[in-house]
């Protein structure tokens, strides 16, 4: 570097003596670099402008840069003029003494006598030229110079570009120019071409050239590019290129640009290879302010802005240079991040400056903030190519729009009440933070007719309410909803109703004109970038006391028992669940068949005797009784609300063996591995029959069938990766414009349909097309493919991941299933619905993080391990601490099924004939095992209640069937157990008759065992009252039936913490 600063100084130190002021031109040009023979002769090419003829003086220096330190210089140099039809216009070994009078006057350094170097002085009409260097002799090769020097006339040297060899070792190309001392500074254009010059037949072109300006008093550098397209907008650099007569650069190409505005001084251009690369580059200077269009440039005067109403906007501004006596429009592109419209206030693409203004100011005025995360956007402001003028230095500026978060509402359609329909969509509000206005985004498919409307109502879907806002018909893309005044609310009201989930969507339908799909609209959080959670404490294995006990219990059996609370209290938690996963698993299926023999009543007789689903509940009630394997049944039972099937289905009604048989895969599979579950829950007789993709066969271009559709979309939906893009905390990913990321599309479902053609019973005789549809039923044994039937065509599956044609119905399934397990999406979907089904409603995304970093990994490299799934669920901090227990947005309401069976464990039932005919289930819980009313399960996960709970961004699934009816026909049924025997079935008090009479006995039982221990000290002086006001006539047995009924009638005991 030293040789090269040496370099500069004696370059440029004369050029002040003959530089006089007002001379506006560039005065000389020069060039640095290695010279060679053939084809790494080193070239200068000029352009002297229309006028009069020039006088110049051109040399080749080579001996001479020896003295100033430049090491390895080339020997002989000769000097060769070509005008621009390649003839030979003047040449020159040894510099004469005619061009050594000329030195001094135009302040050029001199050269030894005797030294080698060459020199011309030529006078030359307007035009194209280029001085050519090369090695003569032995030595042919080394470090030269070509300068060029403007000796008089009126006319300009408007460019220099220099054609020379960069090594990847240690040379550069230089190139020099001044700057004479004039009335304003000047408008250079520069390139280092490399890529582009194999178009013109270059061999061994520089793959990737770099640029710098450095100016040569300082040597600071003061512009840099390694990547033309990254300088500035394209079009507006090529519409300088093509007004100054430059060549085109590819697109792609790795050329270099630079466009700079110099005051007058000395400056050098160096150009060197990026990565230590090497071959022929050229080096092009143009002087632009000669072109005579005055240059446009822009400058964000105010950088940055915001989404709140008070602060000011953002600003350009746009100044021209040159002849500013006319007026002048110029045509503006904008880009970036942000959209013009939605994010800030549309602006005009052009702006025109009067006579005698040399500057404009656009202002940047934003919208409130409708996006749901911390982040920022940019406006990006260029100045295109247009008539009179040229895009200045700096022909693009940006203004930043940092978003004060907005909120993010959303609902996933589904068929109304009643509605029989494939129809699904989604639906998100974007508030802005203000409260002030929103965007609406809707997407939906499978309609069952043409939509005749959508609309925003307010209440929950089924209400009827009144209309707040009527969409446009399809699907709806920033459609912006302001708060007006609507249905009788204030402004102020409709955004609280939203927040509270008090307003929903409807479409409507000409086959449902009541409306087929609907929505509520639930508040959600989201991230576009994600940042890990923080770490927790590890909480303690011990259990300290009973109400700890219990509390664990709640959370993993059908109901805490003394002897399960004291085994616990001794061995510790992990003991407890190795223990568990190594009792022997109770099978539903053989436990229903001795049901059936020992009381063959409500099973079916006549040629196909089998069981009922009675017989199955008296099975399922006996086990999660006194089965010893509680957490597997618990963890079952969860997994039975996921992948959901349902007697309420007519082909399953009374097939117990089939609907039995699959409760035992989700035994088999509830410590397993998920991906064995996920392929024997899909081969399963009875979830073909539920969804129908048994017997779904591939498309058949006579009839017009299709393949059905309902499994392809649920296992992604329901089972694995649900309808948008997660996080690794579950929350959702979002996209640059703050909304959520669908992981599929309708057509992914097409497609994916297709995998699921050509399974059927495995009775059947796949030799035998006939059997494919007729075969006797096989509800046990997991399907069979029939590959006649299956559909082998290329498939483009979710992830975009495409099964080629040929490979059939085994290796189609195998891929799919592989590609949902591995999905991203799979460990915090199934981590949450897990957590919600055990622990909480609302867990929080590090809750989640931690769980499904285990079904990620359980520590020995294994994905999908549902053993370690649970272990974290039960022992992570969130589950077992207290202190979060007490916060208000933890826990859940117990589901009426588990209150039922908590009982149950307390004071056991037992009935004459031994079958335990619980019946009325499905009517007063709204609640009866394997009895959904659809595949999505009693409710919802992501189902809240409109209110308090949807206002503080909770959800709150349970209560999706707790109504004002079952609110009353729960209690019923609890009421009528306690009190009598239905069904035959009664309850045995004889574990708590000896405390009738004690008040705090009885009283801390069943706080302990019923609600572990979170009776409130007013919940429990209010029931004290109660038993002393029963202390008269009351008989034990009613006293304590009283304060059990009493006691299952609390919330208290309703809630699970």
């Amino acid at each position: 570097m030293k040789h090269r600063l040496h370099w500069l100084a004696f370059l440029f130190g004369a050029i002040s003596v003959w530089a006089q002021p007002g001379d506006e031109r560039l005065l000389n040009l020069s060039s640095r670099g290695f010279v060679g023979t053939e084809s790494e002769v080193f070239v200068a090419g000029f352009v002297i402008s229309e006028g009069a003829s020039k006088q110049v003086l051109i040399r080749a220096i080579g001996p001479t840069l020896a003295d100033y330190g430049i090491p390895g210089v080339l020997i002989d140099p000769e000097l060769k003029l070509y005008d621009s039809s390649n003839n030979l216009i003047a040449t020159n070994d040894n510099w004469t003494s005619t061009a050594e009078a000329t030195f001094g006057t135009v302040g050029a350094f001199a050269l030894p006598a005797g030294s080698r170097d060459a020199a011309m002085v030529v006078t030359l009409e307007p035009g194209v030229y280029s001085a050519h260097a090369a090695g003569l002799g032995a030595d042919a090769n080394g470090e030269g110079m070509i300068e060029i020097y403007d000796l008089s006339g009126a006319s300009q040297l408007l460019n220099l570009s220099t054609r020379g060899r960069i090594e990847s070792n240690r040379s550069l190309v230089i190139s020099g120019f001044v700057v004479a001392p004039g009335a304003e500074s000047r408008r250079l254009l520069v390139r280092a071409v490399g890529p582009t010059l194999s178009n013109y037949g270059v061999e061994n072109a520089l793959s990737d050239p770099a640029i710098a300006v450095v100016r040569a008093i300082d040597a600071v550098q003061i512009a840099s590019n390694d990547d033309w397209e990254t300088f500035a907008n394209p079009e507006s650099l090529e519409a300088i290129f093509q007004t100054v007569g430059a060549f085109a650069l590819e697109r792609g190409s790795k050329d270099a640009v630079a466009l700079i505005e110099l005051a007058p001084g000395a400056y050098t251009m160096q150009v060197s290879g990026v990565g230590d690369s090497a071959g022929i580059s050229l080096v092009e200077v143009y002087d632009l302010i000669q072109v005579g269009a005055p240059g446009v440039s822009v400058a964000a005067s105010v950088a940055t802005t915001d989404t709140e109403a008070s602060t000011p906007p953002g600003e350009f501004t746009i100044t021209r240079t040159g002849d500013v006596s006319r007026s002048l429009t110029v045509d503006l592109e904008f880009g970036g991040s942000a959209v013009m419209g939605t994010d800030f206030v549309n602006v005009p693409s052009t702006v025109t400056f009067a006579a005698g203004e040399s500057s404009a100011k656009i202002s940047i005025q934003t919208y409130a903030n409708t996006v749901s995360t911390q982040s920022s956007k940019t406006v990006n402001l260029s100045v295109k190519p247009g008539s009179g003028y040229l895009p200045g230095t700096h022909p693009s500026a940006t203004v930043a729009i940092v978003l004060v978060p907005g909120e993010l509402f959303l609902g996933n359609m589904r068929p109304a009440a009643g509605i029989v329909s494939t129809a699904f969509g989604s639906i998100s509000i974007q508030l802005a933070a203000d409260g002030s206005t929103s965007l609406i985004n809707m997407s939906f498919a499978g309609l069952s007719s043409p939509q005749t409307v959508a609309y925003l109502r307010m209440g929950v879907p089924g209400d009827n309410g009144p209309d707040l806002l009527r969409l446009p018909n399809g699907q709806v893309v920033n459609a912006r909803w302001d708060f007006n005044a609507a249905g009788g609310l204030t402004s102020a009201e409709l955004v609280t109703a939203l927040r509270e989930g008090r307003i929903y969507v409807s479409i409507e339908t000409a086959n449902f004109p009541a409306g087929e799909i609907a929505s509520s609209l639930v508040l959600n959080t989201g991230s576009v970038e994600f940042q890990p959670p923080p770490a927790v404490p590890v909480a303690a294995d011990e259990i300290a006391d009973d109400t700890q006990a219990a509390r664990f219990l709640t959370q993993a059996t059908f109901g805490p028992i003394r002897t399960d609370i004291d085994r616990l209290k001794s061995i510790g938690v992990n003991a407890w669940i190795d223990e568990q996963m190594a009792k022997p698993i109770s099978y539903l299926s053989a436990d229903t068949v001795a049901e059936w023999e020992a009381v063959p009543a409500n099973g079916r007789g006549n040629n196909n005797a089998r069981p009922g689903f009675y017989h199955r509940n008296s099975a399922w009630f006996k086990d999660v009784m006194n089965g010893e394997d509680q957490l597997r049944q618990r963890v079952a039972f969860a997994l039975s609300q996921i992948f959901v099937i349902s007697i309420e289905n007519t082909q399953l009604l009374n097939w117990e063996n089939g609907v039995t048989a699959y409760h035992d895969v989700l035994m088999d599979h509830a410590f397993g591995d998920f991906r064995a579950l996920l392929e024997k829950v899909t081969l399963q007789p009875s979830m073909g029959l539920y969804l129908s993709h048994l017997r779904n066969a591939k498309a058949d271009p006579e009839t017009g069938s299709l393949p059905d559709e309902n499994y392809a979309r649920e296992v992604m939906q329901l089972f694995t990766i649900g309808l948008n893009e997660l996080q690794p905390d579950g929350t959702l990913k979002l996209n640059d414009r703050g909304l959520p990321i669908a992981t599929y599309t309708n057509e992914t479902i097409q497609e994916t349909a297709k995998v699921f053609t050509g399974w059927t019973f495995a009775s059947a005789n796949p030799n035998n097309d006939n059997q494919f549809r007729r075969s006797a039923r096989d509800d046990v044994t997991p399907m069979i493919l029939f590959p006649q039937f299956h559909d082998d065509s290329e498939k483009t599956i979710v992830t975009g991941r495409v099964l080629p044609a040929g490979q059939g119905g085994v290796a189609d399934l195998r891929d799919t299933l592989d590609t949902l397990f591995e999905h991203p999406n799979t460990g915090p979907f199934i981590a949450r619905r897990l957590i919600q089904r055990m622990v909480t409603s609302n867990p929080s995304p590090g809750y989640v993080y931690r769980v499904a970093q285990k079904f990620a990994d359980n520590g020995s490299g294994q994905r999908g391990d549902l053993g370690a799934v649970v272990r974290a669920i039960l022992t992570d901090y969130e589950a077992r601490s207290s202190e979060i227990a007490a916060s208000g947005s933890f826990g859940k309401l117990k589901e009426p099924l588990l209150r039922l069976t908590g009982l149950f464990r307390l004071l056991p039932v037992s009935a004459a004939d031994g079958r335990l005919d619980i019946r009325g289930m499905e009517g007063l819980l709204a609640q009866e095992p394997m009895r959904a009313p659809s595949v999505f399960n009693y409710f919802e996960p992501n189902f809240t209640r409109p209110g308090a709970i949807a206002g503080a961004g909770l959800y709150a699934p349970e209560f999706q069937i707790l109504t004002d009816t079952t609110a009353i026909t729960t209690a019923n049924m609890y009421y009528n157990h306690i009190y009598g025997s239905p069904g035959g079935v009664s309850m045995n008090f004889s574990s708590i008759l000896g405390m009738a009479n004690d008040a705090d006995q009885l009283i801390a039982l069943l706080n302990l065992h019923l609600a572990a221990n979170q009776f409130s000290a007013d919940t429990i002086a209010k029931l004290k009252a109660a038993h002393t006001d029963l202390m008269g006539t009351t008989s034990a047995i009613n006293r304590v039936r009283a304060m059990v009924h009493l006691a299952m009638a609390i919330p208290d005991a309703a809630v699970q913490r």
